[in-house]
């Protein structure tokens, strides 16, 4: 089918969704034709986003953080921006794991922050590294210009139902009735290459089942707007909060959004793309990006890219907030890692898709400390301390990581920093809140002095 395109800037919901079918119809009989099978063992890259400010209650202009992206892409370290004026994106150079290169995911993700953090301090710049920011208002949020990080937000906020419930929050409630709070969230993804659309697939509901276990012990987004909110990692449900346009009949039925966890585990590929298209088109300005679109607006915690220049499938796992230092964030990514090759290699059966997204939704409130349920073969519910299991789990993944010769070297001394958060049950989180909680300053002062005593700001 031919369009006109030329000079057209807007078109509608119809025509964008002829496009998207027409599209994902392409791809499909390029899968089945093998144009995207790999042979290689294991392609990995590893995705930072981070604030950059003068100090924890002011974050930088659009101007001084594009000044940075623009100092780091000339010495060829991918870096662009986000939806924040002060956030930033770094991104490594995809690394094959079964190659001779073992060691360069980590030394290549520790020297781009290295740059990132002499980049900042040459104009008198720190690096803030945290999931939520907690000393900025989403009243007072600064965007970056770009004409997609202003449609977006004020879609959500527009198709808002009068009755959906804004506030969030186990131990201080907060409004977060906007959606351009997202702006006040950073994390890190791991982005994996699939063998094939199956492999994808394979890869996309193992980490689905992963997601619970691995954002147990990663928790570091607490605090909003100097509150306290008692999550061990907030971003997810005020994510879910702040972009919900469900009716209240929808809500009840837990009808599936974007974001965070689905009810049902995927099929194929081709239930994948009908699903993630089922949702109406925001960004209607270029025809030909109806899939790009559809996949980067879907903000479940897990999705599947398509590089049709490199005819590529990569799985992109997206629950982790960035940690308190590079060494954690490849600490975390390596765990996520391995537990999914052990997975794969073991043929693990998957968990009940519902029973998975009530764990999550516990990790997310407890982290470390949550309570996670399980059915047994005989129908019977177990309970389980999320700390309790993150020892087996952690053998798993370093089995996992052996498994395709990825020597114990390479990450012991990184597993070494989970351990210590297993033996004293705390997430960065935990550790964060503890250090405001016995503060004989006022919570503004409080909350300043952590970010600084645990290092989150260098």
């Amino acid at each position: 089918m031919e369009r006109e395109t030329v000079g057209r800037t807007s078109y509608t919901e119809q025509e964008m969704r002829s496009a998207y079918n027409e599209k994902v119809n392409d791809l499909l009989l390029e899968f089945n034709q093998g144009k995207y099978d790999k042979d290689s063992i294991l392609k990995v890259g590893l995705e930072l986003e981070c604030f950059v400010v003068k100090t924890p209650t002011e974050p930088v202009s659009e101007h001084l953080r594009d000044k940075i992206t623009e100092s780091l892409n000339k010495i060829n370290i991918d870096s662009s921006c986000e939806l924040g004026a002060a956030q930033i994106e770094l991104k490594t150079k995809p690394i094959d794991l079964g190659a001779n290169h073992r060691t360069d995911f980590i030394t290549n993700y520790l020297a781009i922050n290295n740059e990132l953090n002499s980049t900042a301090r040459n104009d008198g710049l720190s690096i803030l590294r945290i999931g939520a920011i907690p000393t900025v208002s989403s009243a007072d949020v600064k965007k970056t210009s770009q004409e997609r990080y202003k449609t977006v937000p004020e879609f959500y906020n527009m198709c808002r139902k009068p009755m959906t419930l804004t506030k969030i929050g186990k131990f201080e409630k907060i409004e977060i009735g906007n959606a351009d709070i997202v702006s006040l969230f950073s994390s890190i993804q791991l982005n994996i290459e699939a063998k094939s659309s199956e492999d994808a697939i394979d890869k996309l509901n193992r980490s689905f089942m992963l997601s619970p276990i691995i954002t147990s012990i990663s928790g570091n987004a607490r605090f909003l707007d100097y509150h306290d909110t008692g999550f061990a990692d907030v971003r997810m449900p005020a994510w879910q909060i702040s972009h919900e346009t469900r009716t209240p009949e929808q809500v009840d039925a837990d009808y599936e959004t974007r974001i965070g966890m689905p009810n049902k585990y995927f099929d194929n590929i081709e239930e994948y793309f009908t699903r993630i298209g089922q949702y109406p088109f925001i960004l209607k300005d270029n025809i030909e990006r109806a899939v790009p679109y559809t996949i980067g607006l879907n903000w479940q915690d897990v999705r599947i890219k398509v590089l049709e220049n490199q005819k590529s499938l990569v799985v992109e796992f997206r629950p982790i907030s960035t940690q308190p230092t590079p060494e954690e964030d490849l600490a975390v990514g390596l765990f996520y890692l391995g537990r999914l090759i052990w997975s794969q290699a073991n043929d693990e059966p998957l968990t009940d898709a519902i029973t998975n997204k009530r764990n999550k939704d516990s990790a997310m409130q407890d982290g470390i400390n949550a309570t996670f349920t399980s059915r047994d073969c005989d129908g019977n519910i177990n309970e389980f301390k999320a700390y309790e299991i993150l020892p087996q789990e952690l053998k798993k993944a370093k089995a996992g990581l052996l498994s395709i010769n990825y020597g114990l070297y390479n990450f012991n001394q990184l597993f070494s920093l989970l351990e210590i958060r297993i033996e004293e049950r705390k997430t960065p989180s935990d550790n964060f809140a503890e250090k405001v909680a016995s503060s004989k300053s006022s919570r503004k002062e409080a909350i300043i002095e952590a970010i600084y005593s645990s290092n989150l700001c260098s």
